[in-house]
């Protein structure tokens, strides 16, 4: 009779350690897929973030005074000193946008956080530790629980085209604006890869000359390089 009753009890002990095993199981993948689903958010705000500040604080000065429209552009007429096409400098483009990402390069990548922390550091990659529960946005419950391992490849391509902007200012004068468009792709890599992609538009010279837009264009006349690989 014992040996029954201590049978038994073994066998419903099991199946209670089953069903916490289970249950278990089944938290950490709840878990690990809500960390994964809000990983790609809080990686964009790091990168775009990081971006931002290199863009706004690193080059502007250094790199941006060097480049006049001039440099960049060729302002062709038609008829009546009428705008008849835009062409692009693609060398010197080339040569701006290797500078701004070799910059980029240069100041690496920097994120102050309570909760991320950055492990690992090279040229191309960063290891940064995320909290499994950061996304609740909350200092003591973020902080529970084990910190996920996820690596970012920072700068995986760097895309630019030059874009120029005519528009008519006064009598016989025209506005000239042109704008580096920048297209900067990351990789973060956790259980799968996913790839993540910030744009950044900048005014790197405005002019005034002298010249008229053909009607049919309006008053605007724009025009895009197309999009090439530092």
């Amino acid at each position: 009779m014992n040996k029954f009753k201590s049978h038994k009890k073994y066998k419903f002990t099991r199946v209670v350690f089953l069903i916490i095993l289970i249950f278990t199981f089944l938290f950490l993948i709840m878990i690990t897929n809500k960390f994964s689903e809000n990983l790609v958010e809080v990686t964009q705000m790091m990168v775009k973030e990081n971006l931002t500040n290199s863009l706004s604080n690193n080059f502007k000065l250094s790199i941006l005074e060097k480049y006049d429209i001039d440099d960049l552009i060729d302002v062709k007429y038609g008829n009546n000193n009428e705008l008849s096409d835009v062409t692009f400098k693609m060398n010197d483009a080339y040569n701006l946008a290797s500078e701004i990402c070799n910059e980029l390069v240069i100041n690496g990548f920097t994120y102050e956080s309570d909760l991320i922390n950055i492990i690992e550091e090279n040229d191309h990659d960063i290891i940064v530790g995320i909290p499994t529960f950061y996304y609740l946005e909350n200092p003591i419950l973020s902080n529970i629980g084990p910190t996920f391992i996820v690596k970012l490849n920072y700068i995986r391509d760097f895309l630019y085209e030059i874009k120029a902007v005519v528009k008519t200012y006064g009598i016989n004068s025209l506005h000239v604006e042109l704008y580096l468009n920048l297209k900067i792709s990351s990789r973060i890599y956790f259980y799968s890869s996913k790839d993540i992609s910030n744009d950044f538009n900048i005014l790197i010279s405005s002019k005034i000359i002298n010249g008229k837009i053909p009607s049919f264009y309006g008053n605007v006349y724009e025009k895009n390089s197309g999009f090439l690989n530092v």
